[in-house]
């Protein structure tokens, strides 16, 4: 039951997130204010901290060890992108990161 639940809450914040991510880097935040696009930017961080909290209980109680290492480096991408990343290729690393998260998604439902 918990693995359902954790299964819902992870797909649901990582759609959001990637849709949020979608917003952010195609755009759509330059043309707000400062404000609200930092508020926007928080909304990101709330949903990526949510997405890898769900990773990480997903790992703690799926079944199989192939299935924990996978949710695990779910879990820590964002992390691993972010020590990449430079400024110049930001959008590069941006799309690598929502193609991540969308991978994650993928990989959730067809398990």
């Amino acid at each position: 039951m918990c693995l359902k639940i954790f299964e819902t809450l992870f797909l649901l914040s990582a759609f959001i997130l990637t849709i949020l991510l979608i917003i952010r880097e195609f755009g759509i935040t330059k043309k707000l204010s400062p404000m609200r696009a930092s508020d926007f930017v928080s909304s990101i961080a709330g949903f990526l901290f949510a997405y890898i909290i769900f990773a990480i209980l997903l790992s703690i109680f799926m079944n199989g060890l192939v299935n924990k290492a996978v949710m695990i480096f779910f879990a820590i991408s964002p992390f691993i992108i972010g020590r990449l990343v430079t400024y110049q290729k930001v959008k590069i690393y941006s799309i690598i990161q929502i193609l991540c998260v969308i991978l994650s998604m993928l990989y959730l439902i067809l398990i």
